[in-house]
């Protein structure tokens, strides 16, 4: 299975995350996005003795390789706080578009790093695949941004492309698995230290844990899961692509499945997905989708 497919099925997975947490954010932890980090950290700390369990030699690993994975967990896990701040604020069909930025930070962190270029053709790919995500995430009933989503999505986007530039680097000689393992193990670590010293955290947490009966915790732990199969696939795909870049701009087909979902699923659970309507705001939407798609085709020729 190729790169490209690997990076496909990786978006169909995040898509699907991204209503869950939405779902979560807004029900459970309004305004305090550290609760629910807290939360993602419960659920990887659950995928430890699983892993371990399936591939015991996860902990046959250098120290130092070791730590350098559970930084990319870290800096995976702080880029959840802007995410789910972002995600409170506005509809994820129209907020996560603006993570399209992502190929632009990848790039320069990519050359400046890893001495990785794109040929013009795959450059102006690059540029159509964003100027269709600013196409979908712009609110064309008020004629703007949404400034405060953006502002938020995009130092998510900015602290994801230090993650992803990491994991190109780490893929190359490191099973997937062992990714996996130590990558929850840092997620987990960032929830245990958010723990340690907010104690509003760990009051939201036990109150939401409580009120909920584990409801809360269940479906987080079923987005982790779908998480961490989008992280795994990434990685992969991190190994044989020809560059970071690459894989991140076909993560681009992200809005594209948004919007599908949001159109689908928003008419069976409203309270977890926002509908969009035939309207000509979701028309103006679906021609974003489409350069999007156009995009991605000039990027693989």
């Amino acid at each position: 299975m190729g790169w490209f497919t690997l990076a496909v099925l990786a978006t169909i997975f995040y898509a699907s995350t991204t209503y869950i947490d939405q779902y979560l954010s807004r029900k459970y932890f309004m305004g305090r996005p550290y609760s629910h980090v807290v939360f993602g950290g419960i659920s990887n700390f659950m995928f430890l003795p699983i892993i371990y369990i399936a591939f015991p030699d996860v902990i046959a690993i250098p120290a130092s390789h070791a730590l350098t994975i559970i930084g990319v967990g870290l800096v995976f896990s702080i880029s959840a706080i802007p995410y789910f701040l972002g995600l409170q604020k506005g509809d994820a069909a129209a907020a996560m578009p603006a993570l399209q930025i992502l190929p632009f930070f990848t790039l320069i962190l990519g050359w400046l790093f890893l001495g990785e270029v794109l040929n013009w053709v795959q450059m102006l790919a690059g540029a159509v695949i964003i100027a269709g995500a600013i196409l979908m995430q712009w609110d064309f009933k008020a004629k703007k941004f949404s400034r405060i989503v953006l502002f938020y999505i995009l130092i998510c986007a900015a602290i994801i492309s230090v993650h992803l530039v990491l994991l190109r680097e780490i893929a190359q000689d490191t099973p997937w698995y062992m990714i996996a393992f130590w990558f929850a193990f840092g997620y987990c670590l960032f929830g245990t230290i958010i723990t340690a010293i907010s104690r509003q955290a760990r009051y939201t947490v036990y109150k939401t844990l409580v009120q909920s009966k584990g409801r809360a915790l269940a479906i987080d732990f079923i987005q982790e899961i779908l998480a961490m199969i989008g992280i795994c696939l990434t990685t992969v795909a991190m190994t044989s692509a020809p560059t970071a870049t690459h894989v991140t701009l076909t993560l681009g087909l992200q809005p594209v499945a948004l919007l599908l979902l949001s159109l689908i699923l928003g008419r069976f659970i409203p309270e977890w997905v926002e509908a969009n309507t035939l309207d000509r705001v979701f028309i103006y939407r679906l021609i974003g989708a489409i350069v999007i798609l156009m995009g991605l085709y000039g990027l693989i020729l």
